[in-house]
């Protein structure tokens, strides 16, 4: 399934009081056209904490999500039998967003086994659809990692890193949050948060 963050109607976000309503749909409307945001998220709880944080960073912000785990696709397969699951309907919406964004909880020192495969998968506009893998030239991409460590393991970042500059694209930073209570946000990393959301919408 994929949907927006918030509804279409923008029920959460507040219109200031010294504008009317006309100009503050368009105004709105103008803003979220320019923005265009991709979220992939690989967890295996589809509204577990790592959920429960990235709707606390996009409170009131247009987002497009897509949950891997209702995604139909398989294991990367050299002879591309696989090739009629969900990743390459995924690949091409990608091309269609200039931030892209992938979250994953942190599982074993490492990115969750839901989005290591989605990362294998990308192979695929390596080979059979090269036309999609050379669309995400100078796209922007991000993580958000969230774990139970103070820190990120050594080296967490490296597939993120290494996988944009093979493809291209710009790779921009990313926001760890250390999990202290389950579907909590954790205070002491509110900065950091906020320094983030600025680097896609500043």
């Amino acid at each position: 399934m994929i949907y927006l963050m918030q509804s279409q109607n923008h029920k959460n976000v507040e219109k200031p009081k010294f504008i009317s309503q006309k100009i503050y749909k368009f105004l709105l409307g103008f803003l979220l056209m320019g923005k265009k945001v991709l979220l992939i998220f690989g967890s295996s709880r589809s509204n577990g904490t790592t959920k429960f944080i990235v709707n606390e960073l996009f409170k009131n912000r247009e987002v497009e999500f897509i949950d891997l785990l209702e995604q139909d696709i398989s294991y990367f397969d050299y002879e591309h039998a696989n090739s009629n699951d969900d990743f390459l309907q995924i690949a091409e919406k990608m091309v269609g967003y200039q931030d892209l964004i992938f979250v994953t909880p942190v599982y074993w020192f490492s990115m969750s086994a839901v989005m290591k495969n989605f990362f294998d998968r990308l192979t695929d506009l390596l080979q059979i659809r090269k036309d999609l893998g050379r669309k995400l030239k100078d796209k922007n991409t991000y993580f958000i990692a969230s774990g139970t460590d103070k820190k990120l393991p050594t080296g967490f970042q490296v597939p993120f890193v290494r996988t944009s500059k093979h493809f291209e694209m710009n790779f921009r930073g990313f926001f760890y949050h250390y999990v202290m209570e389950e579907k909590k946000f954790n205070e002491n990393c509110r900065e950091e948060a906020r320094k983030f959301v600025e680097l896609i919408y500043p």
